[in-house]
């Protein structure tokens, strides 16, 4: 296997770390079998988790990537990851697979479905919410997980995010009626919330600042903003292409990921098209960070060039690798349904201290 190595330095270093230029390296972490990552999450950029298929876990301590072994079917497609804190971080995947890290192993934890569960998140230790298929929701009080009634029971829920315990979104979108969804729960119950849009039939990610400012991000690179009344449609975005996650660190910097190697950025005017040299059958899926000097962003794509897993870092010194297998997608994440070849993907965004 031959790995792929990208690299550059700063065109300006002036200006504050968080805004200043930023460029692309590589580096490799050279696993098989290849595989596809789909989510990631990070406590401090020498604490960060990807999870993708295969049930495989991997682990970045700031130094280099490596597998962490668990004790779960080889089937299993992890697709999401998130933490309270380092001692405290979730994962969800298939059939209704819920892991558990207290800081020194993982173990599995009843979910009581066997729906896929797409992604995981919370405010705190006793407050933590879970989204998959049929609709379903789950809420963990810090003793177990209990199912949510929503009454989505036919939509393919795919996103989940709040600002507090009483403000929580959960997007999505019903592959039958080719309908999007956007659900909110108050503190008490979960409802239905217009989009302010009939133009996008899915919403793959959202994330916001406060809960006046929320995004949220679909197919043919639609863009949708909440200001605390209304959804309304930012703009078509700088891209066509399907947009598959959001996140950011403030108002006024977030990222948007999604096919084709498409990479966004808002500095809180607008949206922009940025650079990372991927390759474009790259898909990347999923952003997130800790701060706005080390962000990653994961993925795959249809026609992996490169045979190694790697990870690209974005930041003021961006690597990124790849890896390559065959995946089924959902045609409901912006893909033709059916076996096309995958190219594992992650990238990171790193303060100059990193480099």
């Amino acid at each position: 296997m031959a790995s792929l190595a990208l690299t550059a330095c700063h065109s300006d270093s002036s200006g504050p770390p968080e805004m200043a230029p930023l460029s692309w390296s590589s580096v490799s972490i050279g696993t098989t079998p290849l595989i596809d990552l789909l989510d990631v999450w990070s406590a401090s950029p020498s604490d960060v988790w990807a999870v993708g298929d295969y049930g495989r876990i991997l682990h970045h301590n700031g130094t280099r990537w490596a597998i962490v072994p668990v004790d779960i079917p080889v089937t299993t497609l992890l697709f999401g990851v998130w933490g309270v804190s380092s001692t405290d971080v979730w994962i969800v995947g298939t059939s209704g697979t819920i892991l558990h890290y207290n800081g020194a192993i993982w173990s599995t934890v009843a979910s009581g479905t066997s729906q896929a569960l797409r992604k995981v998140w919370g405010t705190s230790v006793a407050d933590v919410w879970a989204v998959g298929d049929g609709g379903i929701i789950l809420h963990y009080n810090g003793t177990g997980w209990s199912v949510a009634s929503s009454g989505a029971t036919q939509d393919h829920l795919s996103a989940v995010w709040g600002s507090s315990a009483s403000d929580v979104w959960v997007a999505g979108g019903n592959s039958l009626s080719r309908t999007s969804l956007l659900l909110h729960y108050d503190g008490t119950r979960w409802s239905s919330v217009s989009p302010g849009t009939t133009s996008i039939n899915y919403i793959n990610g959202i994330w916001g600042s406060a809960a006046n400012d929320v995004w949220a991000v679909g197919v043919a690179g639609t863009i949708l903003h909440y200001d605390g009344a209304s959804w309304t449609t930012a703009r078509s975005g700088p891209t066509t292409l399907a947009l598959l996650g959001v996140w950011g660190t403030s108002a006024s910097n977030a990222w948007a990921v999604g096919t084709d190697g498409t990479v966004l950025h808002y500095d809180g005017a607008t949206w922009s098209s940025s650079s990372v040299g991927a390759s474009p059958s790259t898909n990347f899926v999923a952003v997130r960070g800790t701060l706005g000097s080390d962000v990653w962003a994961v993925g795959g794509g249809p026609n992996g060039a490169a045979e190694d897993l790697g990870v690209p870092r974005l930041g003021q010194g961006r690597r990124e690798a790849y890896g390559r297998r065959a995946e089924r997608l959902p045609q409901t994440l912006g893909h033709q349904t059916g076996e096309l070849g995958a190219q594992g993907v992650i990238s990171r965004h790193a303060g100059a201290q990193d480099d």
